[in-house]
């Protein structure tokens, strides 16, 4: 027997057994909800014009290669660190720009 065999008992054990597996069958399902949920918006998001895609800080490339990630990758943090990464290009060119007309 295990510790928490002594600890919880010998009807208690079982449960908290059967349980944390019901738990973690529960955490993974949500898991493949969510990745689905997400290939969902993915795929709307390829829909969209360049333009739109602009707007959202996003290019075509950036979203094709988000599709062709693995299905539990999150494709939602990889989209807002390529958004992010283009926004702090278009200022430093801003600022530089700037910086050269002074």
């Amino acid at each position: 027997m295990r510790a928490t065999d002594y600890a919880l008992g010998p009807d208690l054990a079982g449960k908290a057994a059967t349980a944390s597996r019901r738990n973690g069958l529960v955490v993974l399902v949500a898991m493949v909800w969510r990745a689905l949920r997400n290939r969902n918006a993915l795929m709307r998001l390829d829909e969209l014009d360049d333009r739109r895609l602009l707007d959202l800080g996003l290019c075509r490339e950036d979203v094709r290669s988000a599709i062709t990630s693995t299905l539990l990758e999150d494709t939602g943090a990889y989209l807002t660190k390529a958004a992010r990464a283009r926004t702090r290009g278009y200022y430093r060119e801003a600022l530089d720009k700037a910086q050269s007309e002074a």
